[in-house]
């Protein structure tokens, strides 16, 4: 795992400057397609596994889950989301994990 995070944390700065542009592939391709197969988001809570520098993690906020968290192994992801969080003024959160064991992040039914 160690050879993934180091890839991913090389990686970041470009995947974010690929991905952050309005007219990037991810906007205009990547999220209509996802948003079409999500329920309504507006009071639930939402789970960006892999989110990377959060541009999944942002773009479901415009419709007001009650929550939501991003995970990502990538501590050099993860900086850059959070920073873009701050600068947004976002709610969302940032844990940075292993997607393999999801049933870590979510809070179970009382």
């Amino acid at each position: 795992m160690n050879s993934i995070l180091e890839d991913w944390n090389a990686t970041a700065k470009a995947y974010e400057l690929f991905n952050n542009a309005e007219d990037s592939y991810s906007y205009n391709t990547e999220w209509p397609a996802v948003r079409e197969m999500l329920p309504e988001l507006a009071g639930k809570t939402v789970l960006d596994l892999g989110c990377g520098t959060g541009i999944f993690t942002f773009m479901p906020e415009r419709e007001h889950p009650a929550q939501i968290t991003g995970i990502d192994l990538s501590d050099e992801m993860l900086g850059i989301a959070l920073r873009k969080a701050e600068a947004q003024g976002s709610g969302a959160r940032f844990i940075q994990g292993d997607a393999t064991y999801t049933r870590r992040y979510i809070d179970a039914p009382g």
